[in-house]
Order: structure tokens, then C-alpha cells, then sequence
């Protein structure tokens, strides 16, 4: 774009220098109608350059709140497996303080299943056996 200009500049110069007084009104007011239509130009690349200027920095603001939210994610991420972590520890030691209690229990119930099994039972059908036997003599 400024080559465009540059180059633009030559030829009038190069114009008003050759022309004669007739044409040099019309190059002059060529000049100016050239003038005004770069400044037309060099609003509108102002304008544009002003809007992405704009973009720039909504995008820049846009990317730091997105890590500001990233950052705020793995923090409460982070508090959440330690709350857990702690959670299961405390389940653990709980589960650990409970089973000794129930060994001992389980060994009560040992005891107590060892001392029915030592007591001697009298099967009944040997006392009928008997019984039947005794009463079959008698007849005798």
C-alpha cells in the first residue's frame, strides 16, 4: 500500500513538472481527488487496524480468563482427591479399629461353637435300640 502511494507521488511530480499551465489545474485537482481518496484508504486501514487491535485484546482477555478457569478447575480438582484420599484413609482406619473387634468375636463364637461340640449328645436312636432290646428280653 505505501509503494502504491510512493509510486503515485512520483508520477505527479513527474506530471507537474511537464505540464503545461492549462494542465496543471487539472493535475493539481487530480492530486487533491487522489489525496483525499488515500486518505479515504488510510481511514479505513486505521478503522481496521483499530478493530483488530480490538480483537487482539478481547482474545487476550478472553485467554486469560480461560486460564485464570483452568487454574480455578485444577485447584478445586485438586482439593477434591485430597478430600477423597483423606475419606478413604479415614474409611481404612476405620475398617482396620472395626476388625480386630471382630476377630475377637469371631473367636467368641469359636469358643462358643468348640464348647457345643464337646458336649457329648445321646443319640436317640440308639436309646430306642436300646430300649427295644431291653423290652425284647423281658418277653423272653
Amino acid at each position: 500500500m505505501a509503494l502504491k502511494v510512493l509510486s503515485i507521488l512520483a508520477l505527479v511530480i513527474v506530471l507537474t513538472a511537464s505540464a503545461a499551465p492549462a494542465e496543471e489545474r487539472a493535475v493539481k485537482k487530480e492530486i487533491v481527488q487522489m489525496r483525499d481518496h488515500l486518505r479515504m484508504h488510510i481511514e479505513e486501514l486505521d478503522n481496521r487496524i483499530q478493530q483488530i487491535r480490538t480483537m487482539q485484546d478481547n482474545w487476550q482477555k478472553r485467554h486469560e480468563e480461560l486460564d485464570q478457569r483452568a487454574l480455578q478447575m485444577d485447584a478445586d480438582y485438586q482439593k477434591r482427591v485430597e478430600e477423597f484420599e483423606t475419606r478413604v484413609a479415614d474409611h481404612m482406619k476405620g475398617v482396620a479399629a472395626e476388625q480386630p473387634e471382630d476377630k475377637a468375636e469371631e473367636e467368641e463364637e469359636d469358643v462358643k461353637d468348640a464348647d457345643v461340640d464337646e458336649i457329648p449328645h445321646k443319640p436317640k436312636h440308639k436309646q430306642h435300640y436300646h430300649h427295644h432290646a431291653h423290652r425284647s428280653n423281658k418277653d423272653f
